[in-house]
């Protein structure tokens, strides 16, 4: 499961990990095993049935650092999740963005010269 988990969600892990060492709350893992410690939570993380996507690193570790100002103790994997914010709905988004008849035109006006030159250019070769 771990071993197809992509780099930035590790380093994501660490650095929130190292985040909470610093505080050094009550029950912080020992120093030699460190190692093992990452290696658990990105086990446990990448296991959750999120669906992480590399745009998830900022709310991911947003929710490290909101465990830190939560608790009196060293987390669980299941506290930081559950301070995990929602991802932001793309879909606002693309309908916040407002385009004029004008400039739908000129942009179908744009993408047509384009093909057209694309097309020019195979059927030139």
């Amino acid at each position: 499961m771990e071993a197809n988990c992509p780099d930035w969600f590790r380093n994501t892990i660490g650095r929130g990990l190292q985040e909470l060492r610093a505080i050094g709350l009550p029950n912080t893992p020992a120093a030699d095993i460190a190692k093992l410690t990452a290696q658990a939570w990105v086990q446990a993380l990448w296991g959750a049935p999120r669906g992480w996507l590399s745009e998830d690193s900022d709310r991911l570790l947003e929710a490290f650092r909101a465990a830190s100002r939560r608790v009196d103790r060293w987390p669980t994997p299941n506290e930081v999740l559950s301070l995990l914010a929602a991802r932001p709905d793309i879909r606002k988004k693309l309908n916040a963005f407002q385009m004029s008849d004008e400039q739908r035109l000129r942009n179908l006006g744009r993408v047509k010269a384009v093909l057209s030159t694309t097309l020019k250019r195979v059927n030139d070769s």
